[in-house]
């Protein structure tokens, strides 16, 4: 399956999907934190598209960046990434306290030592300039889009549709990459650079 999105997984990084896995399982008796469950759904539309990213952005220096993933939920593709890119420092930015918590336990389990969860709303001012944005299934993105497209983050990328990514690019003026995700007939990431 990884071949179909480009991606070679190393045996270390295929064990900690694994584990994350694992405690979304567990987890989601007591959380709603996802629906796709069977581990070849789960495989393909959590983990593979969300480390997709990693050969959209190939070539750009993102160990230079501090990745914020925007309503982070059940670790989607914050967590993913995390364990594609252990050296660069990642922020799980997830408003919901027990989504939260499940975030932390996560992170701590995984030994991703260069992530931190953080209780609270996507907050525009709070966004560096070296940034790189991310969010996948973002609920409220309508709401949203304008603050994070408008945001002095150097890089952002959307896990999206089309239509989303037409009005990103109508409410500002930076280059917009958009690509398919594979085995998907609508989804894109769309990566928009200032």
């Amino acid at each position: 399956m990884a071949p179909d999105f480009g991606l070679t997984i190393d045996p270390e990084v295929l064990d900690r999907f694994c584990r994350h896995f694992d405690l979304l399982r567990t987890w989601n008796r007591k959380l709603n934190l996802t629906r796709v469950f069977a581990p070849a759904e789960a495989a393909r539309f959590h983990f593979l598209e969300s480390a997709f990213l990693t050969t959209v952005v190939r070539g750009t220096d993102v160990s230079a960046c501090r990745i914020v993933d925007v309503g982070s939920g059940a670790g989607f593709p914050g967590i993913p990434l995390a364990c594609m890119w252990l050296d660069s420092e990642f922020v799980l930015v997830e408003p919901n306290e027990k989504r939260a918590v499940f975030l932390k336990e996560a992170v701590r389990r995984l030994e991703l030592t260069r992530v931190t969860v953080e209780i609270r709303r996507y907050d525009a001012e709070r966004v560096r300039s070296s940034d790189f944005l991310v969010s996948r299934a973002l609920e409220g993105l309508e709401q949203l889009l304008d603050p994070i497209v408008r945001s002095p983050a150097e890089y952002i990328a959307l896990f999206t549709t089309s239509d989303v990514l037409s009005r990103a690019r109508g409410l500002s003026r930076r280059t917009v990459t958009e690509v398919a995700i594979p085995g998907t007939s609508n989804r894109r990431i769309g990566v928009l650079r200032a």
